[in-house]
């Protein structure tokens, strides 16, 4: 069984150079079959997955044009060829027809994602030329998969199809990782809460909102909340303010790794994104809960995580407020990093994710595509 993912973007982010790169070192622990990662973009290539696309295909719609003509060359090779979704595709209609092995991909709610990303008549023209090139795209799939179950869901429903579907979410490489060193406080819950930079659906408001209405200030020594990452001047300048009646927020700003691990260190728990019902999504399988519990730090989050059993104990999606994230810390002080680790690996890991997913291919997708093939006149 031989799968390949082929992922094209306009710029490869840090999250997702780190995603595909899990994906690809977890490959190679595989027991039985074969997975190959390429990511198409038009940056510099970093990691061996990773193509530049060539100079005449990098605008923005013959991106797309460059990766069906490389799909239909390598789709021989495979068994099945995962492909991420190319929004607004005006190609789809013209080669998604001789890719007869082909999954579609999909991340997000695209046709609602892209009136949130281009606001007015430009988010208005990419929805409705998604709609329509999209559909065509995912009939002439043979799966559709969702990196979570609401959007498996959604793209069944928004496409109007019925076919083979499935969850492949994210997960982590996780021999990558160990738990952290446990210096936590016996006095204090100190939470972590990291991003690149903080957008409206991590819920960084909620949060100060939330400190904001915290009423028991003689309680207030008793959490800390560590913020990682890149704030803008007015989240800076809420965050003071808030300080000044609870001095519950810490800014670290951007960190390198050793910096942001030593005050991980520290921490009871990790603060998971807060408000991602902004982006229409109801669940995620964000890498950010995955490094969390990886390092042996239980997630409060407001979101379910596909993954996840709704009753795993270091993992919980609640209402924004101080006093259920100070509880939540309170509760996970007497577990051991270790235990944290080791209970989240089979939901976590990427390589237990990759087999699971080669299995429901060779079953849904390989057999029904060999079979088409055969079909097919001489």
């Amino acid at each position: 069984m031989r799968v390949l993912h082929l992922s094209v973007f306009r710029q490869l982010s840090e999250g997702q150079r780190k995603q595909l790169k899990f994906e690809a070192d977890a490959a190679k622990q595989l027991v039985e079959g074969h997975w190959d990662t390429i990511a198409l973009h038009a940056g510099a290539s970093i990691e061996p997955f990773e193509r530049r696309i060539p100079g005449p295909f990098r605008p923005m719609f013959l991106r797309a044009l460059y990766a069906w003509m490389l799909m239909l060359r390598l789709s021989r090779h495979y068994d099945v060829v995962l492909c991420r979704h190319m929004t607004f595709d005006i190609f789809a209609p013209l080669f998604s027809w001789f890719v007869r092995n082909r999954a579609s991909v999909h991340h997000a709610k695209e046709m609602e994602e892209l009136l949130l990303i281009r606001p007015g008549l430009q988010g208005q023209l990419a929805s409705w030329l998604e709609r329509r090139s999209g559909a065509v795209a995912a009939r002439t799939a043979r799966a559709i998969i969702g990196v979570t179950e609401d959007i498996r869901q959604y793209e069944l429903s928004a496409r109007k199809i019925d076919k083979p579907s499935y969850v492949y979410p994210n997960g982590i490489f996780f021999p990558g990782f160990q738990a952290a060193p446990d210096h936590r406080s016996v006095d204090v819950v100190n939470a972590v809460f990291i991003c690149e930079r903080f957008v409206s659906w991590h819920g960084l408001d909620l949060l100060i909102d939330a400190a904001n209405a915290y009423q028991d200030l003689g309680n207030h020594q008793k959490l800390k909340i560590h913020l990682i990452g890149s704030l803008t001047d007015a989240q800076i300048e809420q965050l003071n303010s808030t300080n000044k009646i609870n001095d519950i927020f810490i800014m670290h700003g951007v960190l390198e790794a050793p910096d942001y691990e030593l005050i991980m260190s520290n921490c009871d728990i990790g603060i998971g994104s807060l408000a991602l019902g902004r982006k229409g999504l109801q669940e995620a399988a964000t890498l950010k809960v995955r490094e969390y519990l990886a390092i042996g730090l239980p997630v409060f989050s407001g979101h379910k995580d596909v993954a996840i059993p709704d009753d795993f104990e270091h993992y919980t999606n609640d209402e924004c407020t101080i006093d259920k994230i100070l509880n939540f810390g309170l509760k996970s002080k007497s577990i051991a990093r270790q235990t944290v680790r080791d209970q989240s690996r089979p939901f976590i890991d990427k390589a237990v994710i990759l087999q699971g997913t080669m299995d429901w291919l060779a079953v849904e997708v390989a057999s029904d595509a060999h079979a088409i093939l055969l079909d097919q006149p001489d």
